[in-house]
């Protein structure tokens, strides 16, 4: 029976894992980003039924939730890679000040 609860726990955790790692609309919240004192990043829905979209300043715009999309969405910072392969991280600025 211990067997048992441990392949049922085991087939559950390979079951979840995945969902807490995918790259959904909901893992990133809606804001701005910055990456010092020059870039910005802006992440928002345009309208409630549609897909969460971002756009950096230099143009580069798309979907969040695109498998191609160079955003991983944490929960107060986002992480892009960067030409060279090094990862960047956008903080939240605090738009309430």
């Amino acid at each position: 029976m211990r067997n048992y609860f441990i392949a049922m726990f085991t087939v559950a955790a390979c079951v979840a894992a995945p969902s807490a790692f995918a790259q959904g609309d909901n893992a990133c919240m809606t804001g701005l980003y910055r990456s010092g004192d020059q870039d910005a990043l802006i992440v928002a829905r345009r309208n409630a039924n549609e897909a969460m979209n971002y756009l950096f300043l230099d143009g580069r715009s798309g979907k969040v939730s695109d498998a191609d999309s160079p955003l991983h969405c944490r929960d107060d910072s986002i992480m892009t890679r960067t030409a060279s392969g090094a990862f960047m991280v956008w903080r939240k600025v605090d738009l309430k000040s």
